[in-house]
């Protein structure tokens, strides 16, 4: 009897273990994210209700596959006419990013409006040493190459870098990927992008009506 009595217990710890940390992962993945953007490149409307974040790290594949094909549009359809506010949180994981992560906090910093610019070519571009990078910057407008190339060779940035990998894993956990994109503090998927957006820009419009 008591080795039933002792199997039936074991039984429903684990049931209930396993119900804990089932509810426990949903809650984790309903909720949304709060995200701190000082070591975000931030653009658009930082007033808007809107708040899209990404992680990326700019040697990656597919992240160089968004920043080149996707970022241009969201550019065009949002951020040009300020309905969102735009964060990329750059993160240095890939051998050899770690140049090309400082190289994007020193130009934002220098000249914000020559970003996707910078960022357009070096997605596009296969850079096999800092001077590659050096060279793009050098066709950038208003950028104080002196000043970009002491910030780039003394990576200046890291400890931002740091903590934006931090902060994706603190996020992300044993989910940790990227490219990662959240909406208000959802993750969603690339394809869905636009129709997300557009909801959200729909609601605004409705309440301001009210």
């Amino acid at each position: 009897m008591k080795k039933d009595d002792n199997r039936i217990v074991v039984i429903v710890t684990a049931a209930v273990f396993i119900l804990v940390t089932a509810v426990i992962y949903i809650l984790d993945i309903l909720m949304p994210k709060n995200f701190n953007n000082n070591y975000a490149l931030s653009f658009g409307n930082e007033n808007s209700k809107i708040k899209v974040f990404i992680f990326e790290d700019f040697k990656c594949k597919n992240c160089k596959k968004l920043s080149y094909h996707f970022t241009p549009v969201i550019k065009e359809n949002y951020l040009d006419s300020d309905k969102i506010n735009y964060n990329i949180l750059p993160l240095s994981f890939v051998c050899g990013s770690k140049t090309i992560a400082n190289a994007a906090f020193a130009v934002y910093q220098l000249n914000k409006n020559e970003f996707f610019n910078f960022l357009k070519k070096v997605s596009y571009e296969e850079l096999e040493s800092k001077e590659d990078i050096f060279k793009i910057v050098k066709e950038l407008n208003g950028i104080n190459f002196e000043i970009f190339k002491e910030l780039v060779n003394k990576e200046v940035f890291n400890e931002y870098l740091d903590q934006n990998f931090s902060k994706a894993k603190e996020i992300m956990k044993k989910n940790f990927k990227v490219p990662a994109i959240y909406i208000n503090g959802y993750l969603i998927d690339e394809e869905n992008f636009s129709n997300v957006i557009e909801e959200y820009l729909a609601m605004d419009k409705k309440n301001e009506s009210f």
